[in-house]
């Protein structure tokens, strides 16, 4: 018996090709913006409107208004957010307003700071997390005993007049015997006001050295460094 002619072979493929399109929907449609510049001023909309309420409400500090439309969401909910985490996805603005993330799904609680076995993570790891299928609300209940490294170079630290409040990063309920050998270092830095920092570990050793090609200025002279910035001052 004769094959079909080739004309109706490749009428066929196209044919299939078609339906096979139209079963499923392009790449990216729900998460194409069709208008960009809609999104950002949406956003100085958002924004110009929290800062009216915010000194109607005579922006004393003392209402739930901030003048950050983000954060008026969760402190004007009238909700305790700790007992209500997920609402805070839907305090996004902008390009990052509707990346719900885990809304909806089940808390995961990242409790182990390793990552030995990339192939077959354990539970409780953050890759654990990720590979699942469903959405996750990720926690951390990891603190500082998880060895954390601070390299503070020209910042500027204001201490309040609470003299139980003076120190940078302090260290809560551990030994000095295990943060003696965390990695904390302070270089070109302005502590006001009775402001410290206690540096350990490797302190200024060449460890530090190798992760900038660019010697850090000293917070000192941010003043000299931005006497010119702003809005210019003449017609343009």
């Amino acid at each position: 018996m004769a094959g079909a002619p080739k004309s109706s072979c490749i009428v066929l493929s196209l044919l299939l090709l078609a339906a096979a399109a139209a079963a499923s929907p392009p790449p990216f449609l729900n998460s194409s913006l069709p208008d960009p510049s809609a999104v950002v001023a949406d956003f100085h909309s958002k924004v110009s409107s929290s800062r009216r309420r915010m000194q109607q409400s005579g922006g004393g500090g003392g209402g739930c208004m901030t003048g950050n439309p983000i954060d008026d969401c969760w402190r004007c909910a009238g909700t305790d957010w700790r007992q209500d985490r997920q609402r805070l996805a839907d305090c996004g603005i902008g390009f990052g307003r509707n990346a719900l993330g885990g809304k909806g799904g089940p808390i995961y609680v990242v409790t182990d700071s390793s990552d030995r076995d990339p192939v077959n993570p354990v539970p409780g790891t953050l890759r654990h997390a990720v590979i699942q299928e469903g959405p996750l609300w990720i926690m951390y209940a990891i603190g500082g005993s998880a060895s954390p490294t601070i390299n503070s170079q020209g910042n500027r630290y204001i201490a309040p007049a609470n003299p139980n409040a003076k120190e940078v990063t302090k260290r809560v309920d551990t030994a000095e015997g295990q943060w003696s050998g965390w990695n904390w270092r302070t270089e070109g830095d302005m502590l006001v006001n009775g402001a410290f920092f206690v540096p350990s570990g490797e302190g200024l050793e060449a460890i530090y050295e190798k992760a900038t090609s660019v010697d850090p200025k000293s917070a000192a002279l941010v003043d000299m460094l931005t006497q010119n910035a702003g809005v210019l001052g003449e017609p343009r």
